[in-house]
């Protein structure tokens, strides 16, 4: 029996991650399209490194994944395991935007508002930060874009970038965040817009498959 998607709709808007069992790949897949419109479907394993996109790809090799926002577009991520890691590691990550920018000073939460990163294969951009009244802040950050050219941006959007990545590496470090090793046939669903995620390491020869969904409300 697949789990109701009002419960995991509810459990999104209020903790803004979710674990189910789901039990196989068609009811994941269902209830996916149940909680809106999937705009992207992908099986994450691991590849050869010259087989990889540059700098969005690193979720298909064994390293360490830094924490991150998929594509910022999407509201939901959702994971489903198909077959478990086999050699340990690779828990999946997650660490509440919330926190970090509570650790930030009024000054820097306004300069990362004004702050634009490249969308992946776009010309076009967004804030790193928005935040409008009675909804929790949505969060863009994709470490492979807002860290490079900070020379183009001015001093204090600078040092408000390099303390939001300062206190998300001291938390990294101090295993301050949201683990999970996610069991044949779970799921995790997350809100895109509030939560990083990231992965730890992986075995090279780890044979872990699960399948990536973006989804966006409707």
């Amino acid at each position: 029996m697949k789990p109701s998607v009002l419960n995991i709709r509810s459990c999104l808007d209020l903790n803004r991650y979710v674990i189910a069992d789901v039990g196989d790949r068609e009811n994941y897949l269902a209830i996916c399209n149940e909680l809106g419109k999937v705009t992207q479907t992908r099986e994450i394993f691991l590849k050869p490194k010259e087989t990889v996109e540059k700098y969005t790809g690193y979720s298909h090799l064994p390293d360490e994944v830094p924490f991150h926002t998929d594509y910022p577009l999407a509201n939901v991520v959702g994971l489903f395991c198909e077959e478990v890691d086999n050699l340990g590691g690779g828990e999946n990550l997650l660490i509440d935007t919330r926190d970090i920018l509570g650790e930030l000073s009024l000054l820097e939460v306004e300069d990362l508002k004004s702050v634009q990163i490249p969308l992946p294969r776009s010309e076009d951009r967004l804030p790193l930060l928005t935040v409008e009244e009675g909804r929790p802040p949505h969060v863009y950050w994709l470490p492979a874009f807002a860290l490079v050219n900070l020379d183009k941006l001015n001093d204090s959007q600078v040092t408000a970038i390099k303390r939001f990545n300062e206190v998300l590496l001291i938390r990294r470090s101090e295993k301050r965040f949201l683990s999970f090793k996610l069991k044949a046939g779970q799921a995790i669903w997350f809100d895109n817009f509030v939560m990083l995620h990231g992965r730890d390491q992986l075995d090279p020869s780890s044979r872990r498959l699960q399948l990536r969904v973006f989804i966006q409300y409707v």
